[in-house]
């Protein structure tokens, strides 16, 4: 009878044993699960969670309502987006308000889902992805000379021009001409650029030039075998999905008209520019002599008449249509090092080339960098060398901060105002710098706190160790009201820590922490931690002699219950033998 019950008990620890083991969990350190993505996700937060001010956010609504109030635009959308979440999206006055100068009795309200011609923004968020995506593919190279892959542009002084000289605006060529007097078809429009010369030489000067990126345009064509719009946005917007990005909207989706913003009213802009020599440029051409001009407000069609006029609304500089959370995943693939949300396009290097200085005018490639200032430019008086972006001659704005993990998207449609006395339209320059300041001046201080924690009751004292963020500034530690001197905290009652920091951008941050020191009646301060000492060590000394064992791993626990029991048959051998 002893004997079979000693085997019961065996028999029964070893298959209680093994199913422990086998039911044991896997523990997967939580920093190796998807973390290539996992802060990709471009998800809305109300500012909680990263470190920036919502209620100093709020100004953005006074600002953009005082630029609609004065006739800046219309309306607009802007979004602001840090470390990888949406803290600040939303959307003001109208999407049209104007019918060819004629007020609506019904205005179209804007909505965070309206889509906005790009204009020049198409540059940097569709060509020069492009042409970063090819890099990277190894498919072409920014010191490629522009013939190696358009042989018909090597004339006229054009020979030598290659792929960086156009992204930096250096190539030579002339700025702007209305091609549609002699282009109707892409064909056409690539010819007439083949057969223009230089008008400075190569590398010489900075010009902001549309021909540059029309000539980016059909070089992208030329290696990919496809058409711009195919190739970016089955290649790069689909992948991301970036569903409302997309040239010439009207052709792909009919239904999508009433979420477009109204632009011009037909294009009184190039008309001036072509029928007065002094609106800025000389041109031979006479205004009336083109029959083709629009005289309808523009909404689905690109402003530019060089892009839709000659090229069917398709083009490396102008032509792309698209929503501001849609530009924000692009944004943060290009902030997270060319990845978000499993979809690679290119690396960090890639990124860190395109976005530096490449030129002494200080332009990098397709993107303009730090163009700010307290009273110019479009990025604030906060921008630095970090800070890369592009506008669009529609009012139309995307800054990216690497350093800061910062998105700052405006766009606007303040075409559909109309043009002022002088022939002109207001420019977004102002509110984009104040928008940035804003944002920037919200940026809270980095205060990290350890060894005391808010809401804690602690037996024994204590010891806060306090640090802020590498650009901010300690202002202030106090504790119950007097300076803390980074001390032990070992007074029985109610405390309160109280640190004040400053930012780099001069926000001040308050942060405050609440605990209690509690009498220990068991030992006096000095016995327990003497008795927390020896249990710290003797802890130690337990993991150290259990070092094989690890939680998780099924295999290791299985061989070491195989050990335990037959050393446990041992021992019970020889009490069936007694």
């Amino acid at each position: 009878m002893k004997r079979k019950l000693v085997v019961k008990i065996l028999v029964g620890a070893v298959l209680f044993g093994q199913s422990i083991s086998i039911a044991s969990p896997v523990i997967v350190n939580a920093k190796e699960v998807n973390s290539t993505y996992s802060i990709n996700y471009m998800q809305k937060d109300n500012a909680s969670i990263v470190n920036i001010d919502k209620n100093d956010l709020s100004k953005i609504d006074d600002l953009v309502n005082e630029n609609i109030k004065n006739g800046t635009f219309p309306g607009g959308v802007v979004l602001v987006a840090k470390d990888g979440k949406i803290v600040y999206e939303k959307a003001f006055g109208d999407s049209q308000k104007y019918d060819m100068g004629k007020e609506l009795e019904k205005p179209r309200k804007t909505s965070v889902e309206t889509i906005y011609d790009l204009a020049s923004v198409t540059k940097v968020m569709a060509t020069t992805q492009a042409i970063m995506k090819l890099s990277y593919e190894g498919k072409l190279d920014v010191n490629d000379k522009v013939i190696k892959h358009i042989p018909e542009f090597g004339k006229n002084g054009k020979e030598n021009v290659k792929i960086k000289d156009l992204l930096t605006h250096t190539s030579g060529l002339t700025p702007w001409k209305p091609t549609f007097y002699y282009a109707s078809t892409p064909e056409e429009e690539l010819k007439f650029i083949c057969d223009l010369p230089l008008e400075y030489e190569t590398g010489t000067d900075r010009k902001y030039s549309d021909f540059s990126f029309m000539t980016l345009g059909f070089i992208v064509e030329a290696v990919t075998g496809e058409k711009l719009d195919e190739y970016v946005e089955n290649e790069i917007y689909k992948p991301l999905g970036m569903d409302d990005t997309m040239y010439v909207p009207l052709n792909k989706n009919a239904s999508l008209k009433d979420r477009i913003a109204a632009t011009s009213w037909g294009n009184p802009y190039e008309y001036k520019m072509v029928d007065d020599d002094n609106f800025g440029y000389v041109c031979e051409e006479e205004a009336e002599d083109f029959k083709g001009w629009r005289d309808y407000t523009l909404i689905g069609e690109v402003n530019d008449g060089n892009a839709w006029y000659a090229n069917k609304g398709v083009a490396g500089h102008a032509g792309v249509f698209s929503t501001a959370s849609d530009l924000s995943k692009l944004g943060q693939l290009i902030l997270n090092g060319g990845t978000y949300n499993g979809v690679t396009l290119y690396d960090q290097a890639t990124v860190d080339e395109f976005t530096s200085i490449q030129s002494k005018f200080g332009h990098g490639y397709g993107w303009e960098i730090n163009r700010g200032g307290e009273n110019s430019g479009y990025m604030g008086k906060y921008a630095n060398d970090n800070v890369f972006g592009h506008t669009g001659f529609s009012g139309t704005q995307v800054i990216f901060d690497k350093e800061n993990d910062l998105q700052i998207i405006s766009l606007t449609n303040k075409q559909n105002n109309g043009v002022n006395e002088s022939g002109s339209y207001p420019s977004t320059f102002k509110f984009s710098r104040e928008l940035c300041n804003i944002v920037y001046e919200s940026i809270m201080p980095e205060i990290n706190i350890t060894g005391v924690e808010n809401g804690k009751v602690y037996s024994k004292s204590v010891k806060a160790e306090i640090a802020v963020g590498e650009n901010d500034t300690l202002l202030e530690v106090l504790l119950d009201g007097k300076e803390y001197k980074n001390e032990e905290i070992s007074e029985v009652g109610e405390h309160t820590l109280l640190i004040k920091a400053q930012g780099r951008y001069g926000k001040e941050t308050v942060k405050e922490i609440k605990f209690v020191i509690e009498k220990n009646s068991a030992t006096n301060p000095s016995d327990k931690d003497e008795t927390d000492k020896n249990e710290s060590e003797n802890d130690n000394d337990k993991i150290e002699s259990s070092q094989p064992v690890k939680t998780g791993d099924s295999a290791g626990n299985i061989g070491m219950l195989v050990v335990g029991a037959i050393s446990s048959l041992g021992v019970i051998f020889k009490l069936l033998k007694k």
